[in-house]
This record gives C-alpha cells, sequence and structure tokens, in this order.
C-alpha cells in the first residue's frame, strides 16, 4: 500500500512540474511571422507537350508569347505570434524571394482578413521578388495569394528582412499527406494497442497472471548486492522506457487526429 501511494505521489509530482512548465512558457508573449508555400504547384500550361500544336498559345497582358511551362501554386505569410508588429519595428525591408521562379507571370490575393485595417501591399522588386507593406499586422492577420510562374515545379521561398525582436518561421505542417492517405499512424497506433489489449486479456483470464517483476523480485538472486543494484537500474530504465514511450504513443495519436497538412492560414 506504501509503495503504491509513493509511486502515486511520484507520478503527481512528475506533473505538477510539467503543468508548470507548460504555464510558465505559454504566458510569454513572443513577435513572429510565419510563411508557407505549397509543396507542389501545378502545371497550367506545358510548353513541351502543347509545342506541336500550333493552335493553342499562352501570351502575356502585352502580347509576348509564352513559350515556356507555366506553372501555378500558393504562398501564405502570417502573424503567428502574440503581439502586434508594427511598422516602426521595420529595420529591413520585408523582400520575398521566390527561389526556383524564372518569371511572375500574375499575382492575385486569394485571402486577407480585413484590407481595410492591414492594407497589405505587395510591390514587386524583380522578376522573382515582391516587397511587403502594411500598415498594421496583427496576430492571426495575413496574407494569402497566389503566383501564375514560369520556372521550376519546387519553389522555394526565402524571406529577407529584419524586423524588431520577430522570429521568421517557414512553417511546415505536421503531418504529410502520404502519411495520412497511407495511414501510417492508424497501422501503428492499432499494432501497438492490440498489443497491450492481448497483455490485459491475457492477465485478467489467466489463473497465474504474467508477471515477470514479480518473478525477479522473489529470486535468491536479489540477496546479492550486485543484482539488487542491477535490478534498480533495470526498473529504473524500464519506467523511463515506458514514460517515453506512452509520450511518443500521445503524440501520434495528436498528429493522426489533429495534425495539418496546409498552412493554418
Amino acid at each position: 500500500m506504501r509503495k503504491s501511494l509513493n509511486f502515486l505521489g511520484l507520478i503527481i509530482g512528475i506533473i505538477g512540474v510539467l503543468l508548470a512548465v507548460y504555464f510558465h512558457f505559454s504566458s510569454i508573449k513572443e513577435k513572429e511571422i510565419s510563411y508557407n508555400i505549397q509543396n507542389e504547384a501545378l502545371k497550367i500550361y506545358d510548353s513541351d507537350l502543347l509545342k506541336e500544336n500550333q493552335n493553342i498559345a499562352v501570351y502575356q497582358s502585352d502580347s509576348i508569347k509564352i513559350d515556356k511551362t507555366v506553372y501555378i501554386n500558393t504562398f501564405s505569410i502570417w502573424n503567428s505570434g502574440d503581439l502586434p508588429i508594427s511598422k516602426n519595428d521595420i529595420r529591413k525591408d520585408l523582400i520575398i524571394n521566390f527561389l526556383g521562379v524564372e518569371e511572375i507571370l500574375d499575382i492575385q490575393v486569394l485571402k486577407e482578413i480585413d484590407k481595410e485595417v492591414s492594407k497589405f501591399n505587395l510591390i514587386p522588386i524583380d522578376s522573382a521578388s515582391y516587397k511587403l507593406n502594411w500598415d498594421y499586422f496583427d496576430p492571426k492577420d495575413g496574407l494569402k495569394f497566389q503566383i501564375i510562374y514560369t520556372g521550376n515545379s519546387k519553389v522555394e521561398p526565402q524571406i529577407d528582412t529584419k524586423i524588431l525582436l520577430t522570429d521568421i518561421i517557414e512553417y511546415k505542417p505536421t503531418q504529410s499527406k502520404k502519411f495520412q492517405e497511407k495511414g501510417m499512424y492508424s497501422i501503428f497506433i492499432s499494432g501497438t494497442g492490440s498489443i497491450f489489449l492481448l497483455l490485459i486479456v491475457y492477465n485478467f483470464f489467466s489463473k497465474k497472471p504474467l508477471n515477470p517483476l514479480a518473478i525477479l523480485t522473489n529470486s535468491k538472486l536479489l540477496h546479492y548486492k550486485p543484482f539488487r543494484i542491477g535490478f534498480m537500474i533495470t526498473k529504473l530504465l524500464f519506467l523511463i522506457m515506458l514514460m517515453v514511450y506512452v509520450s511518443f504513443f500521445i503524440y501520434l495519436l495528436y498528429l493522426y487526429y489533429f495534425g495539418t497538412t496546409s498552412a493554418p492560414f
């Protein structure tokens, strides 16, 4: 009984420490900008496929014929922090460089929370770069726009700026579409869950439940000090491994049910 109370007290103490750490870090206010681009661009004009078909052609607004493959992709940038980002904090203009793009043919804003307040403005710098200006950049506010371009299907955005006490982070989804479609997490969860279920059912119905710990505890080897020390170390390692496994199991459950495959903005 006393051992059970001591173990329960240890668990409560660990939970208390974890909660204290969580509430401490959750109370810290930060300034942060996140950005994301879709992993795969859509091909809307294939020059290699249509070069022999003279009935189809694509022209720019200045009547210049486009003889290269054209792609379309979506880019998002938003305030992912807890504090607004003032124009006065900008030490160096925010420039968005699209690596892998030869020329941006067109750009179209898809989403903006309150354009009359934020007043985001995209200013072209060169054929593959834009400067982003704003009046107010509040938390959870941002801009999503679509680019039509020539170049590579794989584009890597690069943010070049310096803003006072503000981190610039590339957002990456916590769960890939491949894993979601193939159900990798569900396979792991169902497999490990089945093992635990079988052990519980076996110990419940068996007249002599499988208890390796009790077998070792009653062993005559524990009369020797080296074996007792080794046994205690083994128990400690087992407890640590169990806690790590349970934490990983809970994390996979979180990813499976709440994981994202796209940017939140």
